[in-house]
């Protein structure tokens, strides 16, 4: 399958314009993409890591760890290369949703380190909690 070099939009073979933003396709400058590598014509290959920056985006705002510093790169980096027509922009909203749970996730992780005693709190109230359950179920 073919991309658009401008905006990542599918090609159909040989067509003279792109149907998502209209550039004219220029036949050495089409992209082409085997087993999820996408490889441009001038022989250059960029790996679509969309994917992982989404997971770790999603790691990294659930746990509040610092996965989400490079869910948050690897994700501003798949946004430039679509961007850019280098891989296919098919999972644009994986990016953009990348960004915003990672930027999230960071700012809950500064939160938690700057707030150490919510923490203490958090966990003292879990163990009591544990401790409550477990007295009630050997009863």
């Amino acid at each position: 399958m073919k991309f658009c070099e401008h905006c990542g939009g599918k090609l159909v073979d040989n067509q003279e314009f792109c149907p998502n933003c209209g550039a004219k396709v220029e036949k050495n400058k089409s992209t082409e993409v085997v087993n999820g590598t996408v490889v441009n014509n001038n022989g250059t290959t960029t790996k679509d890591n969309t994917t992982t920056a989404f997971v770790c985006s999603i790691i990294g705002f659930l746990c509040c760890t610092y996965v989400a510093i490079p869910g948050l790169i690897l994700s501003i980096m798949s946004l430039k290369d679509m961007k850019e027509g280098k891989i296919s922009s098919e999972k644009k909203w994986m990016a953009i949703t990348g960004i915003v749970l990672s930027a999230l996730g960071i700012i809950l992780m500064i939160y938690n380190i700057a707030n150490p005693s919510r923490n203490e709190e958090l966990i003292k109230n879990i163990t009591e909690k544990f401790n409550l359950e477990n007295e009630f179920i050997f009863k």
